[in-house]
Parts: structure tokens; sequence; C-alpha cells
């Protein structure tokens, strides 16, 4: 596990860069287990909300860690995801994401409490 910012790696600026987009749903694409822990755990916050909060996050350098992928089924398409613990109101949560450097994508695969 190595931890990025957008200023000491490419992956982090290509992270940063995707998520200043939050207001442009193309950008950042919800797996149906995120989006429902979202709504089930988080009401009244939609997933927006929460991108935009990952994206303060990772502007005002707070860590995102990169983690060697080691489930079976994601490690033939990703080396790699990217994991960020936001405040959430009184809480925090964790977001577990994937990251197409080539197409400027963020994939949210996982959201729970760490």
């Amino acid at each position: 596990m190595t931890s990025i910012t957008r200023h000491d790696s490419p992956d982090g600026s290509v992270f940063h860069e995707v998520l200043s987009e939050h207001r442009v749903v193309c950008y950042v694409h919800w797996k149906p287990l995120a989006r429902r822990w979202i709504e089930q755990n988080l009401p009244g916050w939609g997933i927006t909300a929460i991108v935009q909060l990952m994206w303060q996050w990772v502007d005002r350098g707070g860590e995102v860690d990169r983690v060697e992928e080691t489930k079976e089924e994601y490690r033939d398409k990703w080396t790699h995801h990217y994991d960020l613990r936001i405040p959430v109101k009184d809480r925090r949560v964790y977001v577990e994401t994937r990251l197409d450097i080539e197409d400027k994508v963020a994939y949210v695969v996982n959201v729970h409490d760490p």
C-alpha cells in the first residue's frame, strides 16, 4: 500500500482531475453495491454529494491509499485500487475506487464503515 497525493504521483494527479469533475456524472461511475450502501446508510446524501466530498478530501491533501489488487476476479484487469476514508457527517466512510487513467474515469466499487 502506498499513499498518493495529487502533487506526488501521476495517479494522484489524474485522480484529482477526475474528481474535480464531480458535477459531471460521466467521470465517476458507481457500482450498485456502493450506491445501495450510500442509500441505506447515509439518508439524504446522494452520490453526487459523496463524490464532491471525495474531491474535497483529495483537493485538501487527504490520504488516498494505492493498494495492490488481491481479489482474483479483478486482478486480470486492475493491478491496484484506491482507498479513501472520508468524513461524512459525524462518521468516517471507506470508499474503494478503481481509476482508469487512460480514459480518466473513476469507479466507486465499494463503500462501508472502515
